[in-house]
């Protein structure tokens, strides 16, 4: 049996209407999905920036004040005043950062 296209048409062309809208729903349905899936990436991604932010925040922020403590340790060894007071020793230039 040869089905013609044309009579196939007619005989559904009460369903065509009906296919134009379903399928018309199922691609508003299909942009909706995909711009909430990209509205989820999207704040994803910021939360991943922020958290990055802080960390890289932290960390300059230890490493600035870690600095002085490794400019103290090229300088060389710190010498120290101490004097003998009575029966004990008091060091001076202790609590000084440069000298």
């Amino acid at each position: 049996m040869v089905v013609n296209a044309e009579s196939s048409y007619r005989r559904n062309a009460a369903l065509n209407g009906a296919h134009w809208l379903v399928g018309a729903a199922v691609t508003v349905t299909a942009a909706v999905i995909a711009t909430l899936c990209a509205i989820v990436f999207a704040a994803t991604m910021a939360v991943v920036v922020v958290i990055v932010g802080g960390a890289v925040g932290a960390w300059a922020a230890a490493a600035r004040l870690r600095a002085p403590k490794l400019q103290r340790a090229k300088a060389g060894p710190v010498t120290l005043e101490a004097r003998k007071v009575g029966h004990a020793w008091v060091a001076y230039g202790w609590d000084q950062s440069t000298r």
